[in-house]
């Protein structure tokens, strides 16, 4: 008895089956372009490691959010999967108020890092074939960062008042996708040195707030400026004057 194994037809390759299995299976427009990412990928590295950084609050509210490629291309479906995140890593939310460390979970095809601080949970979006330890390298540097810009009083409220300086350190830290910094004190002082190019008329009360405390770190190593030594040597000279006016004085008596 013999087989016959007949052949595809003309036209028809790889590419046609992954989008038959796609056509066949209820899955999200997001999880289905990354199953076909996936699909046709080398796993080749790349400087594009993070897809996204997020920061929602405690209800799953959008308080800051930057995606980097085409995953997600409208805000549907960003609205769509931030609700997603937020119903899977909330719970462990409410068992801890604020974790220390990094949890991990993937989501429609892409891992995700996130961390709870008080009322807020912050988000670093990779693919599936990124390192951890990467995403989780970057979620630190955005927490502690967040963490000195804020003085360390890491909530909601304080971080709304601060907004603008917070998108600037999440640019510090990352740019379309490529990593940039990882050192959270080198963005906080970046993020300084760029709000002083900004008049002192057109600051915002969080960044007057943010170079006085950036100042503060140095200024007990700081020599003291050119004019301090112009009083020194004026008092000097007071005191001597004063000195010998009180010498003649005393003679003539």
């Amino acid at each position: 008895m013999s087989c016959t194994r007949s052949n595809p037809p003309n036209g028809y390759t790889a590419e046609n089956r992954t989008s038959t299995t796609l056509q066949n299976r209820t899955t999200s427009p997001a999880l289905e372009r990354a199953m076909v990412t996936i699909a046709h990928q080398d796993n080749e590295p790349t400087l594009y490691a993070i897809k996204g950084i997020l920061i929602l609050d405690n209800d799953g509210n959008r308080i800051l959010a930057k995606y980097y490629d085409s995953t997600l291309p409208t805000t549907k479906e960003q609205k769509a999967f931030e609700k997603n995140l937020y119903t899977k890593t909330h719970r462990a939310n409410d068992v801890a108020t604020t974790c220390v460390v990094a949890e991990i979970i993937m989501l429609d095809g892409m891992t995700c890092v996130y961390r709870s601080s008080v009322d807020i949970i912050f988000y670093v979006i990779g693919s599936c074939h990124e390192n951890e330890l990467i995403l989780s390298t970057v979620l630190g540097c955005l927490h502690d960062s967040v963490s000195q810009i804020l003085r360390k009083n890491v909530e909601k409220r304080t971080l709304l008042d601060s907004l603008d300086i917070i998108m600037l350190a999440v640019d510090e830290i990352c740019d379309g996708g490529i990593i940039l910094e990882a050192d959270p004190s080198a963005v906080v002082q970046r993020v300084a040195l760029r709000t002083d190019d900004i008049p002192l008329g057109e600051q915002t009360v969080a960044q007057v707030s943010l170079i006085r405390c950036s100042c503060a770190t140095t200024s007990a190593f700081r020599s003291p400026p050119p004019s301090s030594y112009l009083h020194m040597i004026y008092l000097c000279f007071f005191v001597i004057f004063f000195l010998g006016l009180s010498n003649a004085i005393a003679s003539k008596l």
